[in-house]
């Protein structure tokens, strides 16, 4: 995991982290320059201070004589040390000693407050170096990533989730783009080559042709085309709006996509026949076509030569239900 010190940041700048801990340690100073503050003038002029003058005495020492005699041997062993007795006997000396201890305790606060306030900050930035860190991965084309903060409710992770909001719908939006483009490439392969099987058909024998019965079937395919675009459009966009639906017969859906595929059937070799029957139902006409011309050109794809596809359409009414039946 990526922590606040690793984050790349602009030249010259000051990481939040910084910015936190000085934000905390002049806070800190505010209050103990406030408590001293406070503490120094109540010393100085609330108490009355009356220290007694203390006398001092001289002791003089007579100089001892030195007499000659035999030499004495001394040992000398260093005295103990002994800490200074801090003596006050003025108000001022009261005064300023409380001033000096106070600057060096307010300086010992300073520095523990220092290294408390730089841990804190680094805890309560950790969330976000996960949450930069996530958005760098999905800057980077992984929009499955997660934050997934767990942990009380507070401001930061509102925002863990609102960004794994963001995140979650954008990978839907993508992979609905990428389903489209899947989808459009096979859909639109099949028009295409029946666009390609009546040109080549009108290429192997240009006599025959009626020219304008090919140019109906040209403009037909090439509307069913962009009928099949702007209906995978319209699939792509369906989570965000409601299918246009309307009342429809399966029956005259069945019978277009079978005239659509009349000249690849021919290419192929494959007999069809039909068993319609009246079978009206609301929907969207374009999806139902193209659902109908799925089954019908995977019956043709997955087929043999000469071999057959039969395509029936019923009704239930007591039961309420259409039923689309596509055999090979």
């Amino acid at each position: 995991m990526t922590t606040p010190d690793q984050l790349p940041r602009r030249r010259g700048s000051i990481t939040a982290r910084v910015r936190l801990t000085l934000t905390f340690v002049a806070l800190l100073l505010l209050g103990c320059a406030a408590l001293l503050a406070i503490v120094y003038v109540v010393m100085r002029f609330v108490p009355s201070y009356d220290f007694a003058q203390g006398t001092g005495h001289v002791i003089e020492q007579a100089p001892s004589v030195v007499t000659a005699g035999p030499p004495v041997r001394v040992s000398l062993s260093p005295a103990p040390v002994t800490a200074a007795p801090l003596f006050i006997n003025s108000e001022s000396g009261l005064l300023s000693t409380l001033l000096w201890v106070s600057l060096a305790s307010l300086a010992v606060l300073l520095l523990i407050g220092g290294w408390a306030s730089w841990l804190v900050a680094g805890r309560v930035l950790r969330p976000l170096a996960r949450i930069s860190a996530t958005a760098r991965a999905a800057g980077e084309g992984t929009l499955h990533q997660r934050v997934g903060l767990s942990g009380p409710r507070d401001e930061i992770t509102e925002l863990s989730d609102t960004f794994d909001q963001m995140l979650a719908r954008l990978d839907s939006s993508f992979e609905s783009r990428k389903r489209f483009a899947a989808n459009a490439s096979h859909e639109l392969r099949s028009p295409l080559a029946t666009t390609k099987a009546i040109l080549d058909i009108a290429v192997a024998d240009p006599a025959s042709v009626d020219l304008d019965r090919l140019l109906t079937q040209l403009r037909t395919t090439n509307d069913r085309s962009i009928e099949t675009v702007d209906a995978l459009l319209d699939l792509a966009d369906a989570e965000y709006r409601d299918v246009d639906r309307q009342p429809v017969d399966l029956a005259d859906v069945a019978v277009d996509v079978a005239e659509g595929h009349r000249a690849q059937l021919a290419e192929q070799r494959l007999h069809l026949s039909l068993d319609l029957h009246a079978a009206p139902l609301y929907g969207d006409p374009v999806l139902l076509r193209l659902m109908t011309s799925n089954l019908v050109r995977n019956a043709m794809r997955h087929n043999i030569a000469g071999g057959f596809v039969r395509v029936g359409v019923r009704a239930d009414r007591p039961a309420g239900q259409v039923e689309l039946l596509v055999v090979n």
